[in-house]
């Protein structure tokens, strides 16, 4: 039952990424795999606008925004500092 539970949730998750935010789950992992140019380049090129930097003691950041009022989304993506670890976020107002 274990396994039929995480595949249920790796499903759910990925429906609710196609469905509402209009990013795919490739577009999603390839946004994790960039540095911050490519980010940058990539956000850009999809319509997005640049939101501000976010920095913090352990991490910094780049978001973007799309859209106005209640169909604005977000797409950011973090480096945690002196590691290798990456944040990708998407968020839109359902």
């Amino acid at each position: 039952m274990p396994g039929k539970n995480i595949l249920l949730t790796i499903f759910l998750v990925s429906f609710n990424l196609c469905a509402f935010t209009q990013i795919s789950l490739n577009d999603m992992i390839a946004v994790y795999k960039m540095d911050m140019d490519r980010f940058e380049t990539y956000a850009i090129s999809k319509g997005y606008s640049f939101d501000g930097i976010k920095e913090d003691e352990g991490y910094y950041g780049l978001s973007y925004t799309k859209g106005v009022g209640k169909n604005t989304k977000y797409l950011s993506l973090y480096n945690k500092f002196f590691t290798q670890r990456r944040c990708v976020t998407v968020q839109t107002s359902v």
